[in-house]
């Protein structure tokens, strides 16, 4: 299939083919249903260390006015309508010593030191687990299991099993340039939990098992972006030499579509007008914000030498705003329709010293003082102003690209949040490491899919729990249509089950 022949208009230019919005002048019906369909998109959002247990300060159940965000979560209070919040989910029943645990899997192990008095199954826990958590979060297999078949040493192995983001870019082949992108914010530096550095620095696995990595340079994204046209390779010769020329020459991308975008402005109603030049201003602020961005991570070396802090602390505020802009403009030009994003490390212990300490027990009156290090907060107390507050900087950031989402209008009608399914989680509880009771909300009616404004509070016995891989399963087969007959590994032996209780 041609991805040219359904929705997009192309400008071109030597080395840039910026694909534009829908443009209802250029639409022309070709009288099939898939074409008139809104498309669907998946972005999975993770953050590591957990979630503050201020978190699940919520109140009241079920949909509507009947329940209410934590304070944490009020960030989220314009996009409640368009959200479900997910109680006691887990991905624990990949490991292989399940059914040989001692004690049993499913005898519930007591944490006093993070939550109060705080029960969670044996099963849910796993070591080490800032690499094999992560890991594990879009395939819900067991990684080390998996580089045991193939031949691999489970601890100095970069494989592991398909994740659910590239089972969906296959099943998607063509329809788009870029079946997927793999995008990072911020790659603090930290300790690597006995694996390879893919593990706890990775989001998305091929189906060959190949550790596929993230791009943390807005700068390359958006080279990617407006060449995406031209067949949609990062590595396309012209079209990495023009990026590199159009920045020594300090040009723009689109000095050389002006004569193309001129022509077809002839061609186009007087609204449509109006929002082809919406969309190149837009695009043109966008290239002059990326450029503005440093193109280093935020990380450091991991020796001992001193590094010089950024005269700009809110150096990573703009990072986000502009990462944001860019998943946007993928999103809306249908560059892709399948993005991973990864807002830090597992066991990131960058010191978020732009974050400035709140007390978020109580609506998050302001303390003296900024973040320390990520993960060192992460094993603080349980009301930890630090890890509280670094929690709350992840939900705005994800905030801020909802809120761009739901500002364009999509082709087929609603926005693009309403046609996309956003998720956003962690790979564990909280400093206890457990992977159950998931930080899990997920935002967008993925065209009419799923249902809005609800939390879901799933089985607390430990027989009746439900496994994030029925999430995933449910996310194929409802949403995507692809009647995968099952995703993930249940030592248990259970079978997927539909989650009913997401649908409409």
């Amino acid at each position: 299939m041609s991805w040219r022949g359904t929705r997009r208009h192309v400008l071109r230019a030597t080395g840039v083919a910026l694909a534009l919005p829908w443009l209802e002048s250029l639409h022309v019906p070709l009288g099939h249903a898939a074409d008139a369909a809104a498309p669907k998109r998946f972005i999975p959002v993770y953050f590591p260390n957990g979630a503050s247990v201020l978190w699940w300060k919520t109140t009241g159940s079920g949909s509507g006015a009947s329940w209410q965000l934590s304070p944490l979560l009020s960030a989220f209070e314009p996009f409640k309508k368009k959200m479900q919040l997910i109680r006691q989910l887990g991905n624990f029943s990949w490991r292989s010593d399940l059914l040989t645990m001692s004690p049993a899997w499913n005898t519930f192990r007591e944490r006093n030191d993070f939550c109060g008095v705080c029960k969670m199954p044996a099963g849910a826990f796993v070591v080490p687990s800032h690499s094999r958590d992560p890991s594990a979060l879009l395939n819900c297999v067991d990684g080390d299991a998996y580089r045991s078949s193939k031949g691999q040493n489970p601890a100095t192995s970069s494989m592991n099993g398909e994740t659910v983001d590239q089972l969906l870019a296959r099943s998607m082949a063509g329809v788009t340039p870029l079946a997927s992108m793999q995008l990072g914010l911020l790659d603090g530096i930290g300790g690597l939990d006995e694996r390879h550095s893919a593990m706890s620095r990775n989001m998305s696995w091929s189906q060959e098992g190949t550790a596929l990595g993230k791009d943390l340079d807005p700068k390359r994204i958006f080279d990617k972006l407006v060449a995406s046209g031209a067949g949609g390779a990062p590595t396309d010769p012209e079209a990495i030499a023009q990026a590199e020329r159009r920045r020594a020459l300090d040009l723009s991308a689109l000095d050389g579509l002006k004569e193309s975008a001129t022509s077809l402005q002839q061609r186009l109603g007087k609204s449509d007008r109006e929002r082809l030049d919406q969309f190149l201003t837009g695009v043109r602020e966008l290239e002059v914000k990326v450029q503005r961005v440093p193109t280093g991570t935020t990380g450091g070396a991991s020796s001992c030498t001193p590094i010089t802090l950024p005269a700009d602390m809110k150096a990573n505020d703009t990072r986000a705003h502009v990462m944001n802009d860019l998943i946007v403009m993928a999103l809306q030009c249908d560059v892709t329709r399948v993005i991973t994003y990864m807002l830090d490390n597992s066991r990131s212990d960058l010191v978020y010293s732009w974050v400035p300490r709140r007390d978020w027990q109580n609506g998050g009156a302001q303390l003296s003082g900024t973040c320390t290090a990520y993960h060192e907060s992460q094993h603080h107390t349980g009301t930890s102003p630090d890890f509280a507050s670094i929690t709350r900087w992840h939900i705005e950031v994800v905030a801020d690209l909802l809120k761009k989402m739901d500002a364009v209008n999509d082709a087929s009608g609603g926005t693009l949040l309403d046609n996309s399914l956003v998720m956003f989680a962690s790979d564990m509880h909280h400093g206890d490491h457990a992977s159950f009771d998931l930080p899990m909300a997920l935002f967008g009616g993925g065209s009419g899919t799923f249902r809005q404004d609800q939390m879901v509070s799933l089985p607390e016995s430990i027989e009746d729990m439900r496994q994030l891989r029925d999430l995933y399963f449910t996310v194929l087969n409802n949403y995507f249509g692809l009647n995968v007959p099952s995703f993930g590994t249940d030592l248990r032996g259970v079978p997927n089950q539909v989650m009913a209780e997401l649908l409409v």
